[in-house]
């Protein structure tokens, strides 16, 4: 399990670093190209396979404007932040199907005794003894993928049998930061009285470092660096307290 969850913490690690590095690139882009966008405002950006004015060149024909893309990545600059927020929250999926894998693997093959809790599984009762533990370990795991974030790590939490609640406040911030996620690519980002009545809070709260900034129903909720930041450091928090 250890192995499992080392692996996992250097893939929250090096995402971030990354979301982090391609953040610091895209601004210094939107900084360098404010003088083009100033004197070329409605000439469209090239993108073709060869040099602007070649003849024969094939050029995409739904480029913007210089002045439109200065004018959206300046206002949604944190578009990078909130594609790795997919990334990272999709390694904390994988990680808690990993850890559900092998345990009922350990449990089916090497008896290690995990308290795993009930699973609705259907089997191929004319499968040979040979084949049945494989046929429940995918049936059972397969009936982990459909459970809702909460249910997962709840699951996770009894099997390894940890108590969690020290980390309450972290586990609040992991699950608000998966309901963005989901926001984000289901509804633009903007949240929804349910969105906030699924966690039992009054509104999302965005770390800009020197403020925190709340956005509540009707408004577009996004991640800062800082809000990736916290994410990465709870996510490796929590891990280390699943797996000591």
């Amino acid at each position: 399990m250890k192995t499992i969850r080392d692996k996992f913490i250097k893939k929250v690690v090096e995402s971030t670093s990354d979301a982090f590095g391609a953040y610091c690139i895209l601004q210094e882009g939107i900084n360098s190209h404010q003088s083009t966008a100033a004197k070329y405002p409605t000439a469209t950006l090239h993108i073709g396979a060869g040099a602007p004015g070649t003849p024969g060149v094939r050029v995409v024909k739904y480029a913007p404007t210089h002045a439109e893309t200065q004018t959206k990545l300046t206002n949604k600059r944190e578009i990078i932040l909130e594609l790795y927020l997919s990334q990272i929250v999709q390694e904390w999926f994988d990680f808690l199907a990993e850890v559900y894998e092998k345990a009922v693997d350990d449990n089916l093959n090497n008896n290690a005794g995990y308290s795993i809790p009930p699973s609705k599984i259907k089997i191929d009762l004319s499968l040979s003894s040979a084949h049945l533990n494989q046929e429940i370990k995918a049936s059972a795991c397969k009936d982990f993928d459909f459970l809702n974030a909460k249910e997962k790590l709840k699951t996770i939490e009894k099997t390894l049998a940890q108590d969690l609640s020290s980390l309450i406040t972290q586990k609040q911030l992991l699950l608000a930061n998966i309901k963005i996620r989901n926001i984000l690519q289901h509804a633009s980002g903007m949240v929804s009285a349910e969105d906030l009545s699924d966690l039992s809070i009054g509104s999302f709260i965005e770390d800009h470092g020197n403020k925190m900034v709340a956005k509540t129903t009707g408004q577009r909720v996004t991640r800062t660096a800082f809000d990736i930041e916290n994410l990465a450091d709870t996510l490796i928090d929590i891990a280390n307290a699943l797996i000591t």
